[in-house]
């Protein structure tokens, strides 16, 4: 039974139920948030009479759905806080696929065309969409009365199951030797994106390469029109033995002379 006549509606979203949340939470001085809902929502098949049964009339569908908003670190004295952006979000979704056996190789990023989205993307793997991501439009959070930006993401969970489910199950050994993460800032024209750089360096260093996350972009003057610079995080582990100076190196040079050669990067000094 529903608690009140405003819940008492199938939900085509968890985003505006979410914004709700959040409001209350701002309201009661919490900016800094950190959500995420598992819900069902409900479609129409406009293809069928009104006459029909309810039950075929009407579909549900179990999501996942992520908002975040306001800083995510808290100012120490290692630095500042830091904000909760689309990338923050977009590393926990892709998590969530790996955790479940998603091959990130096969994963693709494309434009979305959420209403709600000023700016998105959708993901999707051999061409089922899994979800989407995204900044809320300023126009429905002037709606919600909220005064800060929203990031939001999404996934279908029940169709990243159907996909689980026809893989394989595989286990391996924890790793009994240290990861080693390098930073790296590339120079690269505006028109590459940050999916293609990782895609070519799983492709450039798939023995060593555990995980790439981009940390800072940045646009300017100092780097030339029609530039930016993607700062990288890359996660080295060999399951093997531990990895020297040396290894760290060489994998390094690969990952710079394969984004040289392919978009015309630069290291950014």
């Amino acid at each position: 039974n529903p608690l009140s006549r405003e819940l008492n509606v199938m939900r085509q979203t968890l985003l505006f139920s979410g914004l709700e949340i959040i409001l209350l939470n701002q309201n009661h001085k919490r900016s800094n948030l950190k959500l995420y809902e598992f819900g069902k929502i409900y479609k129409r098949n406009p293809e069928l009479p009104v006459n029909s049964l309810v039950t075929d009339r009407f579909s549900e569908e179990l999501m996942l759905s992520m908002f975040v908003t306001g800083s995510v670190t808290k100012d120490s004295w290692k630095g500042n806080a830091s904000e909760g952006d689309f990338y923050f979000v977009h590393s926990h979704l892709k998590r969530v696929l790996s955790m479940l056996g998603f091959d990130m190789l096969k994963l693709k990023m494309i434009t979305s065309e959420h209403p709600m989205f000023s700016q998105g993307i959708d993901l999707v793997y051999k061409r089922e969409k899994l979800g989407s991501l995204g900044l809320v439009s300023p126009e429905v959070l002037h709606y919600f009365d909220l005064k800060q930006g929203v990031v939001y993401g999404e996934l279908f969970w029940e169709k990243l199951l159907r996909f689980h489910q026809n893989g394989d199950i595989t286990f391996k050994e924890l790793p009994r030797f240290p990861e080693v993460k390098r930073d790296l800032a590339l120079v690269i024209d505006k028109g590459v994106t940050y999916s293609s750089l990782e895609e070519l360096a799983y492709q450039t260093e798939s023995a060593l390469l555990r995980h790439v996350s981009l940390f800072d972009i940045y646009e300017g003057e100092k780097i030339g029109d029609g530039k930016k610079s993607y700062a990288l995080t890359f996660t080295l582990l060999d399951t093997e033995k531990t990895l020297t100076d040396q290894m760290i190196e060489r994998v390094m040079e690969r990952l710079i002379s394969a984004f040289e050669s392919k978009f015309g990067a630069s290291v950014r000094r």
